[in-house]
């Protein structure tokens, strides 16, 4: 901190009556490789404690975060292109902004120590910190032709045939190109603005918590054995037997234990372990994670047991993760399914995937409860279709601004071929005319040529996997086709 001149030391009579003085703490924390599990660092760090601040003293707080599917993206694409890849980390990033005095933000610390020091640059733990580097970063990138994309957290810059794609995570960079020079060029501007910055360019990397391998044929997988592990170890199932699926077809023979309740924390620790793993790397446990996490206001036992089979499953299927492939095809492909009347109150549930090309391992997936009761199936898999189809814009346009836009309509897969007549066709006024104005959209979407509909059978729908618990034959054969990757029975 004395390197980068973080603050310089007062005495009381110095500070101004109305400065905000802020307490100050230690954290020591272990950084684990998250493809061997082992300890990659050590860390302490000097933290201020933010809840200490006045209103007064920051403006803005809000700091962005990279999305998992932005990422996994990139990550596709890489294995597309054949693009070299690297992570780079920015050492001490929050401390690389000047604090702004005409902000009069007036920031003083005590020091673990009661010394008393004024801020000159921005502190770990302070409100505006991750707001302040962010703007400081993307300026720095700005300034040097790098273009943000609809996730602003999504940088590109092309040249020719050339192109370099990073997503930025607080101080953590993942960065393809299709040369090495323009991966040196980043570093090397990264070290003159930053000074202290790491740089990791291995066949296997990690990055947003997830280890990323380069296989044979330029291949990507991409999986968290180590934090499969963790979740093993921190609910006390490391010796746990597995099982082929992670929800039963048949859930009358959790009925005996619906009116035992367990420890409300417990229950949202272990739903909290599953949802990182599944929102990275597992789709496959989208389902089954979304039908448990409806009951964490008040779990019951039937509720905990069926969240101990969806770990005996994670348990089984341990090494598996999302592997996307190297070949010619990047187009933009979706599967959407529903399920109609699933629910005691009448609702049904909707589930979407999207790859880079046929026969290829998604990079986003999304399965929820719909949130308004209809009336048929078809009207079901319609409102599915428009609730998916606003994320349909959102890649286009991501894909647009990095330098891969979409020609072609996205095709959409759909099983339902009454809602395909309903979107492609004159909709029947009697038979549609209760449905809500805004998810006739998807309508438009197809005639400005966006998105096509195109029939799948439900024997080949991935997105089922998205809807329904499945008997072990078709839950494994679904999750192979979704995650791109041999599974077992």
């Amino acid at each position: 901190m004395e390197d980068e001149d973080v603050f310089e030391y007062v005495s009381k009579g110095d500070i101004p009556y109305d400065a905000n003085i802020i307490g100050s703490m230690f954290t020591l924390t272990i950084k684990r490789d998250p493809n061997t599990g082992r300890v990659d660092k050590y860390k302490a760090r000097l933290v201020a404690l933010g809840n200490h601040q006045s209103p007064e003293s920051y403006s803005k707080i809000k700091s962005m975060t990279a999305r998992s599917a932005s990422v996994k993206l990139l990550i596709a694409l890489q294995a597309k292109t054949g693009a070299q890849s690297m992570v780079l980390d920015v050492k001490g990033a929050y401390l690389k902004s000047e604090i702004n005095m005409e902000k009069n933000e007036k920031l003083h610390l005590r020091l673990p120590n009661g010394r008393l020091v004024k801020l000159k640059k921005y502190l770990y733990g302070l409100k505006q910190a991750g707001a302040e580097w962010h703007d400081n970063i993307t300026a720095t990138l700005v300034s040097n032709s790098y273009q943000p994309s609809v996730d602003p957290l999504i940088c590109s810059k092309w040249s020719d045939d050339n192109f370099i794609i990073m997503s930025v995570h607080v101080d953590d960079f993942y960065v393809i190109s299709n040369t090495k020079s323009s991966l040196n060029e980043l570093y090397d501007l990264l070290v003159a603005r930053y000074k202290n910055v790491s740089r990791k360019m291995n066949a296997t990397l990690t990055y947003f918590g997830m280890a990323i391998m380069r296989k044979h044929s330029n291949h990507i997988l991409v999986n968290q054995p180590a934090y499969i592990d963790k979740i093993l170890t921190s609910t006390d199932m490391h010796e746990c037997s597995g099982c082929t699926t992670p929800m039963s077809t048949d859930q009358s023979f959790n009925d005996k234990f619906k009116n035992e309740p367990v420890n409300y924390q417990l229950y949202l620790k272990h739903v909290g372990l599953i949802n990182y793993l599944a929102g990275q790397t597992r789709p496959d446990l989208l389902y089954s994670l979304s039908r448990a996490a409806q009951h964490c206001s008040s779990p019951k036992l039937s509720d905990m047991k069926r969240i101990k089979r969806i770990i005996r499953y994670i348990k089984h299927t341990k090494d598996i993760g999302i592997t996307f492939n190297c070949d010619n095809d990047m187009r933009l492909i979706i599967h959407i399914d529903a399920s109609h009347n699933c629910y005691e109150d009448g609702k049904g549930h909707m589930g979407i995937s999207a790859s880079i090309g046929e026969n290829n391992g998604c990079f986003f997936a999304q399965s929820c409860k719909i949130r308004h009761v209809t009336l048929s199936s078809s009207e079901t898999e319609y409102t599915a279709v428009s609730i998916g189809s606003t994320n349909i814009v959102y890649l286009r346009r991501l894909l647009d601004d990095i330098g891969f836009p979409q020609a072609q309509p996205t095709v959409i897969y759909e099983d339902n071929s009454s809602c395909i007549k309903m979107l492609v066709g004159d909709l029947n006024h009697r038979t549609s005319k209760h449905i809500w104005i805004k998810y006739h959209h998807v309508k438009e979407l197809i005639k400005e040529g966006d998105i096509q509909l195109i029939y799948k059978p439900t024997e080949e729908m991935i997105a089922d996997v998205l809807t329904k618990p499945l008997p072990a034959t078709k839950h494994a054969y679904f999750t192979a086709k979704l995650l791109n990757c041999t599974t077992q029975e």
